[in-house]
């Protein structure tokens, strides 16, 4: 008799993991979303702020952030560089992205800012070949 209580334990365990790793995964997906549109927004921001597509910047990005059933929480436009901010939520948990789209950022704004890197900021160093003297 232990031994069939014993295997509805496991069962019901295993069971539990199951649901657990699930739900995890299901927040994972939805927090990648969150960012996908924010990316998305911060994208179609930047492009109507440059005027490669017509209408009010902050408008372009809302409607994206909306069309990922998310929303559009802040919007900040400077010249053709447009950083936005997006909520969603997930079983009751907040989920927030932050997103910037633009042009590149200069070597001066990347000193400003280290935690951005720039493209111009990338050092490459060359290691010497094996018997090359250095």
């Amino acid at each position: 008799m232990s031994g069939g209580i014993a295997g509805v334990g496991v069962v019901v365990t295993t069971a539990g993991i199951a649901l657990a790793v699930v739900g995890l995964g299901a927040g994972l997906t939805e927090r990648q979303r969150v960012i996908a549109a924010a990316d998305a927004a911060a994208l179609a921001a930047a492009d109507t702020a440059s005027g490669a597509v017509s209408g009010d910047p902050c408008t372009q990005a809302a409607r994206l952030a909306a069309a990922h059933r998310a929303a559009l929480a802040a919007c900040r436009i400077s010249g053709a560089e447009a950083t936005v901010e997006v909520h969603g939520e997930f079983a009751g948990i907040p989920l927030t992205a932050r997103a910037r789209a633009g042009p590149p950022q200069s070597d001066a704004a990347a000193v400003a800012d280290p935690s951005v890197d720039s493209p111009d900021s990338v050092r490459r160093r060359s290691a010497p070949i094996r018997g090359e003297s250095t």
